[in-house]
């Protein structure tokens, strides 16, 4: 982990269209920080995990909506981006970040990926609660079928 002056958060997810759930999780995991470093789920992955038709977006964009949304609100933070098809890359990625701070939504089930690994070497979890009646999930669900 780096100097406390210069603390990095970590956080990962689909960010499949992009909605206020991901705009609150993000907000809260700028909190004092940085830098956030952002993994967002590869298409396969997301697949297995949410079945055919996700992702919607393309992982391109998926990054636009976030680099967007926080150059608007925090501007002064640092960012990176990666991507991961599984949660041993994931597990590595946090190893090679080192984050002070590892942020995950309470909807996501633990444990996290990594999340043993921040607190064995110092870091904190910070859990942002979910936005009731918010996902991507519930929004697709909620759209009328085109079929």
């Amino acid at each position: 982990v780096m100097s406390d002056d210069k603390k990095i958060a970590f956080t990962n997810g689909v960010f499949d269209r992009f909605h206020d759930g991901h705009r609150h999780l993000l907000k809260a995991a700028c909190d004092g920080v940085w830098m956030i470093y952002i993994s967002v789920d590869a298409g396969e992955f997301v697949a297995k995990r949410k079945g055919t038709g996700r992702p919607c977006d393309s992982v391109i964009k998926r990054i636009k909506n976030i680099h967007s949304y926080l150059k608007q609100i925090a501007p002064e933070i640092k960012m990176s981006f990666g991507g991961h098809a599984s949660n041993m890359e994931l597990i590595a990625r946090i190893k090679r970040v080192r984050p002070h701070i590892l942020v995950h939504g309470s909807d996501a089930p633990r444990p996290w990926p990594g999340e043993k690994w921040v607190v064995e070497h110092g870091g904190e979890i910070r859990v942002v609660e979910r936005l009731p009646g918010i996902s991507t999930t519930e929004i697709l669900e909620s759209q009328p079928s085109t079929s």
